[in-house]
């Protein structure tokens, strides 16, 4: 009778595991070098970005960060141990969590060198590019640091990298991560006034469409804090050149020749109707006019001007917004608040004469369901370069900040002392957190996440007008309540048997330490998993049974001890 149970449990947990086995990893698509990530930007800039428009203006995180290494206190840290250790991730790793069963896309404009880095990683890495030119390389190696910093905090989740070069490839790529049923999307490129500010605007339609599907999707909150700055439109002596102070048309900050200057300028009117217009300038070095943007907005465009030009000469380079004089609409009861963004790439850190942190967020790191990032300086404050909200809605961001993450000695991986580096953290994190509670809702994560966090401190300086309330450091913390843990010892465990090779029963002996945790099992003998594992209670004259991923009801048999046997089944080979 006992055995005729068995069998009968058997046929229902195979049938029951088939149905639920997760989708194929998606094949590598074969990607070359091709064009450079700023031969990729000469297209001419094209504000506001549209669907199927190149990412214009939209590189800066991808491109730049922080213009020097971390000051003496704050050693830079090489992948594998430095940031996992700063959140905590290293006693969920020695506990027995390791992102496994989790899906992380890192969605990203390049991932140059992901064939060495990722050739034999376990789980195997899903790779595809959706830009025109096929590529997954880009040019830039800005998304395999992301993907390896989720890596180090995650190593067996299953990492998907996706490229792309225009927001319709951007939005090709989401759709294609839904499809795969990616519970964490990793991004950390920035897009200029894509949009009011408020969450709204084209690329944040995009994440509407990964949010809406439980997806946790964790943004960069842009580097931008020291190059922007907001106030309403000043005019006292009525000559239609607005005044960031008392008799002060211009704003600027320093460029080294050849520099790529990206500037835009967003007023607070309504999104593809504006009927205020304003013109922005760049003045160059030499007192001139050296580039503008003159849009017309007549009640039917967007409330922004935006241009690009390569600096010619070293200098300061300097904006200034002019009131359209042949402006139709009535003026404003109150003047427009105006936002203005003066970056360059690459990023040298330097500073607008006058700048406004407030405000300074890239897009989509203003929507309301994604969960931006900004990063941490030496002394565990907000770094002062690492943008911030209050969203043009109201909401305070980012909601997290994380300690900066370095993974490689190169010059171009000081981007990754800043926020582009931030996101990937979190993103980690969280697939631990997926891991160890895996009933959690997308809503719950977060605050999980944010509950575990720890507070910070406001820095000193800068204009705070309107700042946020404070974000909290991750930190995954404490391990209680989370399960069955791996017992000290527990990474040393083995088995002793042979699986069949071609699918059924064999019998194993378990060597360890007691209580090793069945939902660890996978840490004991190769994937593909056993589809059951059962053992014999001889002193209740019954079969315990473990079935993965079956409702907690269902198995009672929850732990190995030293010297247990048991049988293990392995479905035949496809």
């Amino acid at each position: 009778m006992r055995l005729l149970l068995l069998a009968a449990a058997l046929l229902v947990a195979g049938a029951a595991i088939a149905s639920s086995a997760p989708a194929p990893t998606p094949e590598q698509t074969p990607a070359e070098p091709l064009a450079s990530v700023e031969a990729s930007l000469a297209a001419p800039p094209a504000l506001p970005l549209h669907q199927g428009a190149a990412l214009d203006l939209a590189y800066e995180l991808a491109r730049g960060g922080p213009p020097s290494l971390p000051p003496s206190g704050l050693e830079p840290r090489q992948s594998g141990g430095g940031v996992s250790m700063l959140v905590g991730a290293d006693r969920w790793h020695e506990a027995g969590f390791s992102g496994r069963g989790v899906r992380v896309a890192v969605i990203d404009v390049g991932f140059r060198g992901y064939k060495q880095k990722f050739a034999d990683t376990t789980p195997p890495v899903g790779m595809r590019s959706f830009r025109a030119d096929g590529s997954l390389d880009g040019g830039s190696g800005h998304g395999l640091r992301a993907a390896s910093i989720v890596h180090e905090l995650a190593p067996a989740a299953e990492l998907m990298l996706l490229g792309f070069s225009t927001i319709d490839e951007l939005a090709a790529a989401v759709e294609y991560a839904i499809e795969e049923g990616v519970d964490v999307i990793s991004f950390s490129i920035g897009f200029m006034h894509n949009g009011p500010g408020d969450g709204a605007g084209p690329v944040n339609e995009i994440v509407d469409r990964a949010v809406e599907a439980g997806v946790l999707w964790t943004t960069a909150a842009g580097n931008w804090a020291q190059q922007h700055w907001a106030g309403p439109f000043s005019d006292p002596d009525g000559d239609g050149v607005h005044e960031f102070s008392p008799g002060e048309p211009l704003n600027g900050r320093y460029y080294s020749v050849g520099d790529l200057i990206s500037a835009s300028l967003r007023w607070d009117d309504e999104w593809g109707a504006a009927c205020g217009d304003y013109d922005l300038e760049l003045i160059g070095p030499a007192g001139t006019v050296v580039q503008a943007s003159r849009r017309v907005q007549d009640c039917d465009g967007d409330p922004v001007e935006g241009l690009r030009m390569l600096a010619t000469r070293s200098g300061r380079y300097s904006a200034r917004i002019v009131a359209a004089s042949d402006r139709t609409e009535p003026a404003p009861d109150e003047p427009h608040l105006l936002s203005l963004l003066l970056l360059g790439s690459p990023d040298r850190g330097d500073r607008l004469e006058s700048f406004v942190r407030s405000g300074s967020l890239s897009q989509p790191a203003d929507h309301p369901l994604a969960l931006s990032v900004g990063v941490i300086d030496e002394s565990g404050r907000v770094a002062p370069f690492s943008s911030r909200g209050t969203t043009a809605g109201g909401r305070a961001k980012p909601e997290l900040v994380a300690p900066p993450a370095f993974t490689g000695a190169e010059p171009t991986a000081r981007a990754f002392l800043g926020t582009s580096g931030a996101a990937p953290v979190v993103a980690g994190a969280a697939a631990l957190l997926i891991e160890a509670l895996p009933q959690l809702s997308r809503d719950e994560l977060i605050a999980e996440l944010r509950e575990r966090a720890r507070a910070i401190e406001r820095e000193d300086g800068g204009d705070e007008r309107g700042a946020d309330p404070l974000p909290r450091i991750v930190q995954l913390g404490a391990l209680e309540g989370l399960g069955p843990l791996l017992p000290p010892g527990g990474h040393d465990a083995a088995l002793s048997g042979e699986r069949p090779p071609g699918g059924g029963f064999a019998a194993f002996v378990y060597h360890g330490p007691d209580g090793y945790p069945l939902r660890f099992l996978h840490l004991l003998i190769a994937d593909p998993q056993p589809i059951a594992a059962f053992h014999y209670d001889g002193d209740e004259q019954r079969w315990r049974i473990h079935f993965p991923r079956a409702p907690a009801w269902v198995n009672d048999l929850e732990h190995f001890d030293d010297g247990d046997e048991f049988w293990l089944r392995f479905a035949p080979p496809e």
